[in-house]
């Protein structure tokens, strides 16, 4: 719950008395770190707010200063310090006006307008887009965006989006395309900025994640906070407890290792921002680490010495004299006091874990926390060196695997990459900055790190490097001395190793002056930029987890819950899930489409045709009928009507009913077989695709059902046919000879003449034809009763079957089933059974990490 101040909006604009501190509204300082700029006079009297001003003057983006931007308001030209100003604001930009920006981006933010006057955010929000002014007005208007909440900026040429580095190639009119994003901003003070990467999404620019930011913001605005070492020591604890969760959990920088059934898996791990050390074979990273740490404890050797990526999550004890340790994340709970003993596990685990993999290297981390006093606090992976050829009886895989392994650590925003590349050696061939320059083009996220100075030819040095005019990089190059091969061998100290370096760049005139030296400087400089890169991303990550628990939550959820155990359970979940079955069958016969309504066709277009379709004519010509009347009288011919004739011709014509009425059960049968395998497939019984014995059981069950149902059908429509061709009432014979049936109707033959018309003809043709014409008519009344009678026979003995039956006999046998044939029913398919172990562990990750962000104090 939001907790709000006495008088919140008075203490939001009270004028700042205190220092310059680290960019970020959540912490503020009343010291200024290292290198930061002393606060201008008059500072403390100006219009920011604590927002702001507390968040100091390092790397902060004053937007108020831009001149050269220029935005479109309202058809006025105007400066960003005129569009940006007063309190706390939310803008976003749209990279065009198309359908994501309409109907999802720009909504989003109109409905959360109510939201962010809560939290004491200035309306309207800014909707930052290209074009004109016009385009921008009507697309507001059509989207019924009313200027005094939703006010369109058109930035003019695309200055802005250069400047916030949001450029997504060419937009129509030549200026820069805008990726989608959304900023938190105060008194033209850049606070924050999301950018979506994947042009479709408005997950991190999207209206709930502002305000969420927003709300994180007011949470920590409650109370008076300082930016203490050991608090931001706590954040980063945090977030290195997050990442060993992580790791454990089979989810690393390089990937998911638990990836069975959990395809399209989360990644926990690929959101935490993290120092990733890169460089060649015996380009000295590893000294540049053990002299961060003051300690000996990398493996040593040549070729390929680290084998798989090492985390070393550096801790600063709150305990000054405390001893240091070291603590394995596959060994959680053994403290290891002994740096030697660090280096043998180091091997040893590398070993197992290759020899189990069968491979000489691994993308797996091996997490290392070590706590000291005197430790800055830091999250460093130390990769396995780039080759250029294999060595040493390495495959020639290896130059390609090691490369797609630092490759697929480093291509991350989150990453902060450090460049390790030895000074004697030329810069344009360096595997690290090639990689970098590839995976960060624009620099943002690399700081390059110069070892070797020692050892460069007499007579040169790497100044200009270091000075940013040799090679540039935007966070610069900082250089290091480290142990040579005879400090190694005469067991060095890291104290003396840092003396050592010190005096290095005393005495030598050409470094004088330079402050972006030695290891001290270093570590100084890693641990700055890793906690602002941790302020940043914090809001992020917590986000990304609470939709991820959430999400994956959800899809556990919909798998259904743990199996069954006792035999009284399985017997329970079996008969529920067959009455799940049941009234999903039933449910999808008197549902109509795809049900009931194929049946109804059957019935009342299928079965018409098919019987109008029967060869009567054939039996109902002159010859035939005169043949077949001389056959039944015999030696007495027939003195009034031939009644043997007539039924003789009446049974054989009615014969042919037989199989256009059997083609329906069939049909039918055919469209309830049907239905079981749609019910099957549906997702009302979205639970059986757990247990595929079951299923099939309960589909080949329903099978049997079907033709037990349909075979007691067809005799019954068989037997219906019989009736009618071998019996006729005296009433009815009368009535065949009248041309009217009892009830006064009069019959029509098939051709729909009436029965009683006058044929032509010789006398004896005449007699012939009369009798046709009354066979047929007679043949039609019956043809007209059974396409009546016929469904309702289908319906009865096998249509409501199904529906009240379908699974009588399997039911009946389940309950005296025993445990053994319960378990085999309920066997569940390997796939479902990895996703949901997947799932779970996942979901467990999620959770653990869950509870570490929520106890952090920022």
């Amino acid at each position: 719950m939001l907790r709000h101040l006495p008088s919140s909006a008075q203490r939001l604009r009270q004028p700042c008395a205190g220092g310059a501190g680290l960019l970020d509204f959540r912490f503020f300082s009343n010291k200024n770190p290292p290198g930061c700029e002393e606060v201008p006079q008059g500072h403390k009297d100006s219009e920011l707010t604590p927002h702001t001003c507390h968040a100091g003057l390092l790397r902060r983006k004053e937007l108020y200063h831009l001149r050269h931007v220029q935005l479109q308001v309202d058809g006025k030209t105007l400066s960003v310090k005129d569009v940006f100003k007063g309190g706390l604001q939310i803008a976003f930009g749209v990279p065009d006006r198309g359908k994501v920006c309409s109907e999802q981006h720009a909504p989003g933010f109109a409905k959360a307008l109510q939201r962010f006057k809560e939290l004491e955010v200035q309306l309207p929000v800014l909707c930052v887009s290209q074009g004109t002014a016009r385009e921008a007005e009507q697309w507001a208007s059509k989207l019924g965006l009313k200027p005094e909440e939703v006010r369109q900026v058109v930035d003019v040429g695309g200055r802005l989006t250069r400047y916030l580095g949001v450029e997504l190639g060419i937009g129509e009119e030549g200026g820069p395309k805008s990726q989608r994003w959304a900023a938190i901003l105060d008194n033209g003070v850049l606070l924050n900025l999301f950018v979506d990467k994947t042009p479709a999404a408005v997950d991190v620019s999207g209206a709930e994640n502002l305000v969420q930011a927003v709300e994180t913001m007011r949470v920590h605005l409650a109370e008076p906070y300082h930016n203490t070492p050991a608090t931001m020591d706590g954040v980063l604890r945090a977030i290195n407890r997050v990442s060993a969760i992580a790791a454990l959990a089979g989810d690393t920088q390089a990937g998911d290792e638990t990836r069975g059934g959990g395809g399209g898996m989360p990644s926990l791990a690929r959101q935490l921002p993290k120092i990733v050390v890169i460089g060649g074979q015996s380009s000295g990273k590893s000294s540049v680490l053990e002299a961060v740490v003051g300690r000996d404890f990398l493996p040593r050797g040549t070729g390929i010495v680290t084998r798989r990526p090492l985390e070393l999550q550096l801790e600063t004890s709150p305990d000054a004299g405390a001893a240091e340790y070291g603590e394995f994340g596959h060994l959680p709970g053994k403290r290891f006091l002994d740096f030697e003993a660090i280096r043998a596990e180091i091997e040893a685990e590398t070993r197992r874990h290759t020899e189990k993999r069968g491979t000489i290297v691994s993308p797996v981390p091996m997490t290392l926390r070590i706590v000291s006093p005197q430790l800055p606090a830091l999250s460093l992976v130390d990769m396995p060196g780039l080759t250029k050829v294999p060595i040493d009886g390495q495959p020639k895989s290896i130059v390609t695997e090691l490369e797609a392994m630092a490759r697929e650590y480093v291509r991350h925003e989150n990453v902060i990459i450090l460049a390790v590349t030895p000074a004697n050696a030329d810069l344009a061939t360096s595997d690290a900055l090639r990689m970098a320059r590839e995976v960060d083009p624009t620099g943002e996220r690399t700081i390059g790190v110069l070892t070797k100075i020692d050892i460069m030819d007499p007579g040169t040095n790497c100044r200009d490097v270091l000075d940013g005019a040799a090679y540039t990089l935007r966070n610069g190059w900082i250089g290091v001395v480290n142990r040579g091969q005879a400090d190694i061998n005469s067991r060095m100290d890291m104290g003396r190793a840092r003396q050592k370096e010190l005096d290095f760049f005393q005495a030598k005139p050409d470094y004088q002056g330079l402050r972006n030296i030695g290891t001290g400087f270093l570590s100084s400089e890693l641990s700055t930029k890793l906690v602002a890169s941790v302020r940043r991303q914090l809001p992020n990550i917590a986000a990304f987890v609470n939709k991820n628990v959430a999400e994956l939550q959800k899809e556990l959820d919909g798998m259904g819950g743990p199996a069954a155990n006792s035999r009284g359970e399985m017997i329970h979940l079996v008969l529920t899930l067959c009455r799940k079955f049941e009234t999903g069958f039933a449910k999808l016969i008197d549902g109509g489409k795809g049900g009931g309504e194929l049946i109804l066709t059957v019935f009342e277009k299928r079965l018409p045709d098919a019987i109008e379709k029967q060869p009567f004519k054939k039996l109902l010509e002159v010859n035939y009928v005169k043949r077949v009347i001389e056959e039944a009288d015999g030696i007495q011919p027939h003195l009034v009507a031939p009644e043997a004739g007539y039924r003789r011709m009446l049974e054989e014509a009615l014969g042919y009913l037989k199989d256009p009425t059997e083609k329906s059960v069939e049909e039918v049968f055919v469209l309830l077989r049907r239905m079981v395998d749609s019910v099957a497939g549906s997702e009302e019984v979205r639970a059986l695709r757990r247990y595929p014995t079951l299923r099939r059981e309960i589909v080949t069950a329903a099978y049997r059902a079907l033709e037990r149902f349909k075979e007691e059908t067809r005799r019954m429509v068989n037997i219906m046919v019989e009736m009618e061709r071998n019996y006729i009432t005296a009433e009815y014979f009368r009535a065949i000879q009248m041309g009217r049936m009892p009830d006064g109707k009069v019959l029509y033959t098939l051709d729909g003449r009436p029965v009683t018309e006058e044929p032509e003809g010789t006398i004896e043709e005449k007699h012939y034809k009369r009798i046709i014409n009354q066979v047929s008519g007679y043949v039609r009344e019956v043809c007209g009763q059974m396409t009546q009678t016929i469904p309702k026979a289908i319906v009865h003995c096998m249509v409501i079957q199904a529906k009240e039956r379908l699974l009588e006999e399997m039911q009946a046998g389940v309950a005296g089933d025993q445990e053994v044939a319960l378990k085999r029913l309920l066997g569940e398919d390997e796939g479902v059974m990895k996703r949901r172990e997947v799932l779970t562990n996942k979901l467990n990750m999620m959770k653990q990490a869950q509870v570490e962000l929520t106890q952090v104090d920022v």
